[in-house]
């Protein structure tokens, strides 16, 4: 160490191959990373005493964060980095971030359903062309047993807390078509809507179940 007011050196033992050196100015301390070792040199500079503090394999490089009095020692054959606290000279393992529980997936569930059925774009009779009947989780539609059958049954936009599946069918059934649902969230309400349409006549079939009425508490 060499003072800088006149020039004189003062020799500290305790080192092993020191590979690189940094001072915290705010607390006078110098911390030397010798790479023989795989230890560290903490000297006081104060009286030039010194505490050696285990780190990883071969250290060669150290940095020093004054503001928190933290030491960041760098582990060339461990590829990894020690931190000392200033304030003791301690390694304390990080606290690992705690892994977030995870929220649990609502249970799809079925509810009764009603429903509202109005003309579609097609010419006037789509709602005296298809029989809609309604269930726990179902819709069923049934086109007339006349004209071209059912032609196409599809979803209009998208639909509200709903899971709906329209099964295959052949095109101009007369036979009825079972569209069956889930209702993702338990406590909101459902709506979606069908158009239903043979190849003159369409009906837009609007299907609801309402909100669950909360339990009072007692």
């Amino acid at each position: 160490m060499i003072d800088g007011t006149n020039n004189s050196t003062t020799t500290v033992t305790g080192s092993s191959q020191p590979f690189a050196i940094a001072v915290n100015a705010v607390t006078n301390k110098i911390y030397v990373a010798n790479f023989n070792n795989n230890k560290a040199t903490v000297i006081d500079g104060t009286n030039n005493t010194t505490t050696t503090v285990a780190v990883g394999r071969n250290p060669n490089a150290v940095a020093v964060n004054a503001v928190t009095n933290k030491i960041y020692v760098s582990n060339g054959s461990t590829n990894n980095v020690t931190v000392i606290s200033g304030d003791d000279n301690t390694t304390p393992t990080p606290t690992p971030t705690p892994t977030p529980t995870p929220m649990p997936t609502p249970t799809p569930q079925t509810c009764t359903s009603f429903t509202t059925v109005t003309e579609g774009d097609l010419f006037p009779g789509g709602i005296v062309s298809f029989g809609v009947s309604s269930g726990s989780g179902f819709v069923t539609v049934d086109h007339v047993n006349a004209g071209t059958g059912l032609q196409s049954l599809t979803l209009v936009g998208a639909p509200i807390n709903a899971t709906v599946n329209i099964p295959a069918f052949t095109t101009g059934t007369y036979n009825p078509v079972v569209v069956t649902f889930t209702r993702p969230n338990s406590a909101l309400a459902v709506d979606f809507t069908l158009q239903a349409a043979s190849t003159f006549h369409a009906a837009n079939i609007r299907v609801r179940c309402l909100a669950p009425t909360p339990t009072p508490t007692p």
